[in-house]
């Protein structure tokens, strides 16, 4: 309730909560990390709305971005490469809100993933590489690509809204101190 007070205060040692590593479902508030046991110590903090208790579920993706839909969790990070050379391949993972039961990953076809949000028409996953980003829309049940569109700087925060995607980038080169929306 907004009643000009703090509810609760929680510490989460080795998660970053901020930009978008916080999402906030219908009983929880979920925050990407890398605080998990899983092969690339990624996972993502659970805290229960009614009580504040923190459960922490390990990823197969050190995770980067998070959103909530429904009963979906949707978490967008790096992969293990298969060559045990450190961090890999994009990944997208959906995590059962009720159950925190962890799904398989689904490869994505691009270098970092930097934002992922949801709609009913399924999951939309922003990426960069050094100069240009992507916008992704992925079926949510099956994981195929049912779309893309390039753009053309460095994207740094996506916002959805039914069939409205809006980018934010960075058109400084990491200066700060300007930007674009793309619709």
């Amino acid at each position: 309730p907004l009643d000009g007070h703090v509810q609760a205060s929680i510490e989460l040692p080795g998660f970053a909560a901020n930009q978008n590593r916080i999402a906030i479902g219908r009983t929880a508030a979920w925050v990407a990390g890398v605080a998990g046991s899983g092969p690339d110590g990624g996972a993502v903090a659970r805290i229960d709305l009614a009580t504040y208790a923190v459960t922490t579920v390990d990823t197969a993706v050190r995770p980067i971005s998070v959103a909530v839909a429904g009963d979906a969790v949707w978490v967008a990070g790096l992969s293990s490469r298969a060559d045990g050379g450190g961090l890999g391949p994009a990944g997208l993972q959906r995590i059962d809100a009720r159950t925190g039961v962890v799904g398989a990953v689904v490869e994505l076809p691009f270098i970092v993933p930097v934002d992922v949000a949801v709609t009913d028409r399924g999951v939309w996953v922003l990426s960069q590489d050094r100069v240009m980003s992507r916008l992704e829309l992925l079926d949510a049940d099956i994981g195929v690509s049912l779309g893309h569109v390039d753009v053309e700087h460095r994207a740094v925060r996506l916002v959805v809204a039914d069939d409205l995607a809006v980018v934010g980038s960075d058109t400084t080169g990491g200066g700060g101190r300007g930007g674009r929306i793309d619709l």
